[in-house]
């Protein structure tokens, strides 16, 4: 495996954990929202509205009034590092 293809799949396994912490941060500041504090997350919700938006086109994400496209999301970004990364340095070896 060449030193560019390592660096790629590293570079693709980062974008993927900032994804994977930026909608866990969207959920947290959105609990806190709901307590009556006030944050701005506009340049949060420009990143992770459009995931949630592809997730509820792809899934059924709505039970009752809980909307669960974070949590499918995360799972998905879960899978996507544990098992897409290393069946790609697999595939490339």
């Amino acid at each position: 495996m060449t030193l560019l293809a390592l660096y790629l799949l590293a570079g693709i396994a980062f974008f993927l954990r900032i994804l994977y912490w930026a909608v866990i941060l969207d959920v947290i500041l959105s609990w806190i929202t709901l307590l009556g504090l006030h944050i701005v997350i506009g340049p949060l919700n420009s990143i992770t509205r459009p995931l949630y938006d592809i997730t509820r086109q792809i899934f059924p994400t709505r039970v009752g009034m809980i909307d669960l496209a974070p949590l499918i999301l995360i799972i998905v970004l879960d899978l996507l590092m544990m098992v897409g990364i290393p069946s790609l340095v697999n595939l490339l070896k």
